[in-house]
């Protein structure tokens, strides 16, 4: 998943670095014309990423519900809830960016600039869906008093630090220069490289935890 957003995102459709916000809409509709054929490929490999993250998340609760399984799993539920969500958030971003490179040519810079800034706004502004995520992974993880712990404390802390660092992405909103516009150190590059170091930290643990149930089991 991280493998395949970084190929759509970096030499395909040319986001990193971030076209800058403080552009006018000629800038903007000439970068989408330029890479249009990037921008539709690229995009259409997101959503595949979409799928993959539905895997990984749902791998995840399944590890944490066993942590629940003497209650109601409502930590469970909320990760799931929360997965979905930003599910369906990673594919209108990339709905928004494929619709400004449908017409290259035809459709106005104005709509092209605006479609550009959804796409932006969907991507990095809807950072709560994923703070609470990381949070309920934390609950759970902090309530196992098991002899064989399902994740390592540490983890909870990793996602407690997740979820803060997310909350720069709010004040995209806010300005169009600086570490708080969307190609900001603050609002963009620190949430995306945390977010994927967390998608990597996630899935060695679980497949640990994994690995650890298997062997218990087999005992």
């Amino acid at each position: 998943m991280t493998v395949l957003f970084f190929v759509a995102f970096v030499p395909l459709a040319r986001f990193l670095p971030p076209p800058s916000p403080a552009q006018d809409a000629g800038a903007i509709t000439a970068f989408y014309n330029e890479h249009t054929g990037g921008i539709r490929v690229g995009f259409f490999l997101v959503l595949m990423v979409a799928g993959m993250f539905l895997t990984f998340g749902t791998t995840v609760a399944a590890r944490t519900r066993r942590i629940e399984s003497r209650r109601q799993p409502l930590m469970t539920y909320l990760q799931l809830t929360s997965m979905a969500v930003c599910a369906v958030i990673a594919v209108f971003c990339g709905i928004f960016w494929e619709a400004a490179a449908y017409r290259p040519g035809v459709t106005s810079p104005d709509v092209t600039q605006a479609l550009n800034d959804l796409g932006w706004f969907t991507f990095l502004w809807p950072w709560v869906p994923f703070s609470v995520w990381c949070v309920a992974i934390a609950i759970p993880i902090f309530e196992d008093n098991a002899a064989t712990r399902t994740y390592p404390r540490w983890v909870a802390y990793v996602n407690l630090w997740t979820a803060v660092l997310f909350l720069p992405a709010g004040f995209i909103v806010f300005t169009k220069t600086g570490p708080l516009a969307w190609n900001g150190v603050l609002a963009f590059y620190i949430p995306l490289f945390v977010f994927f170091i967390w998608v990597v930290l996630m899935s060695v643990t679980t497949l640990q935890s994994i690995r650890r149930q298997i062997a218990v089991d087999a005992v």
